[in-house]
């Protein structure tokens, strides 16, 4: 077995807990999720929009308070065991491509021996750093979970970054 395998497995190993935890963190959204849907329709009950463009901002409100148009469709057409299922699934996918892109860093560097390991779970996500031995000498690979997100995406999620050094 080569040793960007053997890296590769380690991580995948220290990443399989976080991989769980950020699952279990969406599973245990899903209610809140559903009180927050069933709140904008009882502020549409109760008239709070109104006027020209009132179709429009219930929709972006619903939108907001499922955390996204996914969420919103999810929560609409799927019970609660269901939209476990499909989280389970799609996290399982992003992890696995995680996984692959990674590999597909550390074959590029020819990794003769795996020398020391850092991670820790930060606030966020999660960080690491491997000193690998190369043929060209010592390096570093970093990889950094972080949340992203913003007016333009979405949803919230974590991102991967991974760097060798």
């Amino acid at each position: 077995m080569s040793k960007a395998v053997e890296l590769m497995k380690q991580i995948a190993e220290v990443l399989v807990d976080y991989d769980k935890q950020v699952l279990e963190g969406l599973v245990a959204s899903i209610p809140a999720r559903r009180e927050a849907l069933k709140a904008v329709r009882t502020r549409r009950g109760a008239g709070e929009f109104k006027g020209e463009y009132s179709s429009t901002q219930y929709a972006y409100a619903q939108i907001d308070a499922a955390g996204g148009k996914g969420w919103m469709e999810l929560l609409r057409g799927c019970s609660d065991g269901m939209i476990a299922e499909q989280l389970a699934k799609s996290e399982g996918a992003k992890a696995e491509a995680r996984n692959a892109k990674l590999a597909a860093k550390l074959a590029k560097i020819e990794i003769s021996n795996v020398a020391a390991l850092e991670s820790c779970r930060t606030h966020d996500g999660f960080n690491g750093r491997w000193s690998v031995e190369t043929d060209k000498g010592t390096k570093h690979v970093f990889l950094n979970v972080i949340l992203a997100g913003g007016y333009n995406i979405q949803c919230l999620h974590h991102r991967v970054l991974a760097n060798i050094k």
